[in-house]
């Protein structure tokens, strides 16, 4: 029923062979032009997760749908459909998301002002973890300590975020810290809040700032031009390896984000 994971069927050698095999027919077929031979595919980058297909995703937005409060949903959209499939627990979640979800649902259907929550954000970052509650309407001051009693004991960042005050942060108290740090190079550590774009499968990510540092092969008198480079996830990583680097986006909040 969840329609969480659009691929949620395929088994991860299965998958990743059918994505392999559409790219290799799409460079084919439009950038042969730039190639006299055939093309030579390296291996595909993979999560390394003990031989297991789960646990990679760092970053998943929850729904909620708390309608009739006896019987309130909170998970993800049914696959081709609007309605919340209730998730007790998902092996999708990296594992530090994990070892606090089952309390967190717990937490949040007990809120006597859930109704004011429109969705929430779960966020790993390089040492915590964050819970982000987007509003359409004010907290009670109940549900303000409950969520304060769930981060305190699971140790987790609770901000909120609404159309007036933006992002506020309820544990720990009195921190105006609204960012994480995501830190996937030891040159580079980016602040993401949770409205910001983030590469969910960190270590894939790792392995792709690896590539393409080992492809490169910078050195010091180099300038690097970074074309699309959305919040610098290339850039900022390679930054230390050459003489400069210009990162070229449209999207102002990334612009944003980068600079920040």
């Amino acid at each position: 029923e969840c329609g969480g994971c659009s691929h949620q069927d395929f088994k991860a050698d299965a998958l990743l062979s059918a994505k392999q095999e559409r790219l290799a027919v799409y460079v084919e077929k439009n950038l042969s032009h730039l190639s006299s031979g055939s093309f030579v595919w390296e291996q595909a980058i993979r999560s390394d997760l003990n031989n297991t297909e789960f646990a990679y995703r760092r970053r998943a937005r929850l729904s909620i749908d708390a309608r009739n409060p006896s019987n309130i949903k909170i998970g993800f959209r049914q696959n081709q459909s609007n309605k919340v499939v209730d998730i007790p627990q998902c092996g999708v979640l990296s594992r530090g998301l994990q070892t606090f979800y089952p309390a967190l649902i717990e937490c949040l259907k007990g809120l006597d002002s859930i109704a004011a929550v429109g969705h929430v954000t779960l966020t790993e970052g390089a040492n915590e973890q964050q819970v982000c509650l987007h509003l359409t309407k004010n907290l009670s001051q109940n549900a303000i300590t409950s969520l304060r009693q769930f981060a305190e004991a699971h140790t987790v960042t609770v901000v909120t975020q609404d159309k007036v005050r933006g992002l506020t942060c309820l544990y720990p108290l009195n921190s105006e810290q609204v960012a994480i740090s995501i830190q996937d190079h030891k040159h580079s550590v980016l602040r993401v809040k949770p409205s910001d774009f983030l590469q969910v499968n960190g270590d894939v990510n790792r392995q792709m700032l690896d590539k393409a540092k080992q492809w490169l092969s910078l050195d010091k008198q180099e300038t690097l031009v970074d074309l699309f480079s959305g919040t610098g996830n290339f850039s900022l990583a390679l930054a230390s390896e050459c003489k400069q680097v210009m990162g070229f986006e449209g999207l102002t909040a990334l612009v944003q984000q980068a600079r920040d």
